[in-house]
């Protein structure tokens, strides 16, 4: 190995150290767990890997002329002009390649006991990968948990605790995020339907109004039926909300605010007067002791429809105010192994 770890640790505990020779906690750089500096050996091979690819590169450039003028081409030099690694970005795609390869190609004998060594993909070959996560308990100290350990194709899981893994067994590579939304197909069917019965209920409603003095119209009490019309536009506007697309989130949250108010009026606007509808006919028929006609008046059926909107628009408003829906929209993680022309230029992702 470049060093020992006990050297290692003696110059990482010097850079950390005041002028009073008192270890202090730099920016979280001392860990403060049971496994101190257990990521600064990492993090040492993963810098020492980069100097390696970097050296190389700079003997290339100045061995490969073709390869010192296109770089320079590609970065804007003025013909002549000489390219160094200062000159370089990641703009420059043959200086990356060579990059890459000559870290494919790295192997030497890391301080944590393992090769550093990476395979076709970029993943650094490693027969045993310890996964541990660090948890703060109620006393504020650390813990240490392990996790699961990764040989080879196989991984072991210590724990199925949502405190471990609270949003489920990692990927392995870079998961991509793909917005869950309604089929364009199915949106379609949807609001057709929605708008086929929200014409009929329009049309219902009209017919109700010009045709409300004739005899059998009279009878079915008008003024109830457009409360059952309104209910049913309501519903069928709901339906129509629903599945309005978004990858907006604010918008998205308005949608699902309005969900629950169109429902729940739409329904007590539409089935309420149904229902007192219905027990108007068993009263009539049955004519209970101490019934009053006042109580069978269309007035009287509107107002007890209406105290059920009230009582709706209480909860609804409480709920709005106390428990008023984010804009989170529904978002599915595909699992995406590393492939190196994902990975090239991004060079934390080799150690």
């Amino acid at each position: 190995p470049v060093q020992t770890v006990e050297e290692f640790d003696a110059e990482y505990y010097n850079l950390l150290k005041t002028d009073s020779n008192e270890a202090i906690n730099l920016r979280g750089y001392i860990n403060d767990s049971q496994d101190p500096f257990v990521y600064s050996y990492h993090c040492h091979e993963g810098m020492l890997t980069l100097a390696y690819a970097l050296n190389k590169t700079i003997a290339d450039l100045a061995e490969n002329e073709t390869l010192n003028r296109e770089a320079a081409e590609e970065s804007g030099l003025p013909e002549g002009e000489t390219f160094t690694m200062a000159n370089f970005t990641y703009a420059n795609s043959g200086i990356v390649t060579r990059m890459f390869e000559h870290l494919q190609n790295t192997s030497f004998q890391g301080i944590t006991g393992n090769e550093v060594k990476f395979d076709a993909d970029g993943i650094r070959d490693i027969e045993t990968v310890a996964i541990l996560q660090y948890q703060r308990d109620s006393n504020g100290s650390l813990n240490r948990i392990e996790v699961a350990t990764v040989k080879g194709t196989n991984s072991t899981f210590y724990s199925t605790s949502d405190l471990v893994l609270p949003y489920g067994i990692p990927y392995d590579g870079v998961p991509f995020k793909d917005v869950v939304t309604v089929s364009v197909a199915l949106t379609v069917v949807y609001v057709i339907l929605a708008t086929a019965g929200l014409v009929f209920a329009v049309a219902c409603v009209l017919f109700t109004l010009v045709f409300r003095k004739k005899k059998l119209i009279r009878l079915s009490s008008p003024n109830l039926n457009y409360l059952i019309g309104l209910g049913a536009i309501v519903l069928y506007l709901n339906v129509i909300v629903l599945v309005i697309p978004t990858t907006n989130p604010e918008f998205a949250a308005v949608l699902c605010n309005f969900n629950p108010w169109l429902t729940s009026l739409g329904y007590s606007l539409c089935y309420g007067t149904i229902l007192i509808k219905m027990i108007r006919v068993w009263l009539i028929f049955n004519k209970p002791l101490g019934l009053k006609a006042t109580f069978l008046q269309d007035y009287a059926m509107v107002l007890f429809v209406l105290s059920l909107v009230v009582i709706d628009v209480v909860i609804l408003g409480v709920y709005t105010l106390t428990e008023m829906v984010k804009g989170d929209l529904g978002v599915k993680l595909t699992p995406n192994r590393e492939m190196p022309e994902e990975i090239i230029g991004v060079s934390g992702v080799m150690s």
